[in-house]
């Protein structure tokens, strides 16, 4: 479907042009510049991997597994993947020197790509699975020498369809096993993360009042999972303080993403985060372990504390404070000087192409973003496409921008409804291939090589199953609008049935009198 074809078809099926630049996403990617920026550039430091070493993500994983792949979950801060990766990195070599073209080695960082159902295998890192067809056979558990390594890729390389299928349902079963554990623990945590009733519930309008005396205060969010954690043994301190007579502590919980208004939620930087709280000032802040016996060792040297010395205390715990918002605020402000800066760039060098013009493109490969002014994570993805205008990943590669507004694109109010952007690998005027979400620089540099490398009939095969992604999303959408317009519909009936059901019962009652 050329882009010339599907602006044709726009006016006539708004919900299927919405559908060709709206597509399901993973996951909701942080907005900031910034942080993407320095992400992207820091990605890979301490993780160098050989270039036989095939890169995951969650954009090319199932494509990448297709075949017989050997893949190493990783967290870029785990020591023992650090360790492995020069052994994994030779394996690579080896394998690639010996024409093993059957197999990929290949990573995956975990703490960034988890939506293949497989991820929820991972307890700890790192961990080693093999792949074949996009589903995982068999989980890795011996040594970690290269000897190892080789002879259980040579022991699965060999596996013939029927054991392969049998491996894919064994470890189906163990991903099902890993989904009912998390709901059961989801089930029986929701239950045990709530306070004791000896902990006292802050709030904007109570906080002051509550914090006069000597209090230790949880600064908590109720997505937080370390907070969900620590509940059961910060309401064990509070009904020992309380069975211990100890009237002059309490201790006391903040849901600080509902209640912001005192001056010390500035000094939380992360959840949960405990504070030592007198006279309603801060005292000081606590940053041990989080055992009953810890936090009861800091109760008790805290309450202690009295005249110079509290008040020492709690200067010094302002001051901090004062301190850590000076450094947010000069944050802040570079963060909103680099996003000017990247705006003004991105406005003035990367050309505003009209879907005419590429649909055009007969000789050509182009890079586009489809963006909307009001979408947070398109921000995070216009240095990245600066990136790629300033030192192109292949050679006469044509990078531009289109915006979603009325007057180019049909349904504008439906193509960004995820508040996502897409980028698109355009060549000879189609569509090749896209990417969902805001992504990293070094993702989208070796996606657009990927695309640069493929031959026109793995370009025209890729194109296709684009396509039938297309038709499938807007297949999906316009079921949704159908069935939303079906329950509008049962929905007045139903209103209508009751109405008439009370006028009767109304005309039986006054008969009846």
């Amino acid at each position: 479907m050329s882009l010339a074809k599907c602006a044709s078809q726009a006016s006539a099926s708004p919900l299927r042009w919405a559908a060709v630049v709206t597509f399901v996403l993973f996951t909701l990617i942080d907005s900031q510049f910034i942080e993407s920026a320095a992400a992207a550039a820091a990605e890979g430091g301490d993780h160098s991997f050989s270039a036989s070493v095939v890169k995951l993500t969650d954009s090319n994983f199932k494509r990448k597994t297709k075949g017989h792949a050997f893949v190493m979950f990783y967290a870029e801060w785990c020591g023992h993947c650090k360790r492995l990766i020069p052994v994994w990195s030779q394996l690579a070599d080896d394998l690639k020197e010996a024409g093993r073209a059957d197999v990929s080695m290949a990573a995956l960082l975990a703490t960034e790509h988890r939506a293949h159902p497989a991820a929820k295998l991972v307890r700890g890192f790192p961990t080693l699975i093999w792949f074949h067809g996009g589903r995982p056979i068999a989980q890795y558990e011996g040594d970690r020498s290269r000897e190892s390594l080789l002879a259980f890729v040579e022991e699965q390389a060999q596996l013939g369809e029927a054991e392969l299928a049998e491996g894919a349902r064994r470890m189906a079963e163990e991903v099902r096993k890993v989904e009912e554990e998390a709901r059961k623990e989801a089930e029986k945590t929701g239950e045990e993360h709530s306070f004791s009733g000896s902990v006292v519930e802050l709030t904007d309008g109570n906080f002051q009042e509550k914090t006069k005396g000597h209090t230790f205060v949880m600064f908590h969010a109720e997505w937080c999972g370390h907070c969900k954690r620590l509940i059961p043994t910060w309401s064990q301190l509070a009904d020992e303080l309380q069975a211990a007579g100890r009237a002059d502590v309490s201790v006391a919980a903040l849901l600080a993403t509902q209640h912001r208004n005192h001056p010390a939620v500035n000094a939380v930087q992360g959840f949960p985060t405990l504070i030592w709280f007198h006279g309603g000032q801060m005292v000081n802040d606590y940053s041990g372990d989080r055992s009953v016996a810890s936090l009861r060792e800091f109760v008790e040297q805290q309450s202690a504390l009295q005249g110079a010395a509290l008040a020492r205390a709690k200067r010094e715990m302002k001051a901090a404070v004062e301190r850590k918002a000076e450094d947010m605020r000069q944050q802040q402000q570079k963060a909103a000087e680099e996003r000017q800066r990247v705006e003004a760039e991105f406005s003035s060098q990367v050309p505003e192409l009209s879907l005419s013009y590429l649909a055009g493109l007969e000789d050509k490969q182009a890079v586009v973003l489809h963006y909307a002014d009001w979408c947070q994570a398109c921000g995070a993805m216009k240095p990245v496409i600066l990136d790629l205008l300033a030192q192109p990943p292949i050679d006469g590669l044509l990078v531009g921008r289109f915006k979603d507004n009325q007057a180019a694109l049909p349904a504008a109010g439906n193509t960004l409804r995820n508040g996502q952007p897409t980028t698109f690998f355009v060549s000879h005027g189609r569509v090749v291939d896209a990417l969902k979400g805001a992504k990293k620089g070094e993702e989208v540099r070796e996606w657009v090589r990927e695309m640069g490398e493929l031959s026109e009939e793995e370009m025209e095969e890729r194109a296709a199953e684009w396509r039938a992604g297309v038709e499938e999303e807007a297949e999906r959408v316009q079921r949704e609008e159908r069935e939303k317009i079906q329950q509008e519909v049962r929905k007045k009936e139903e209103e209508k049935r009751k109405a008439k059901l009370q006028k009767r019962r109304a005309k039986t009652r006054a008969a009846a009198r």
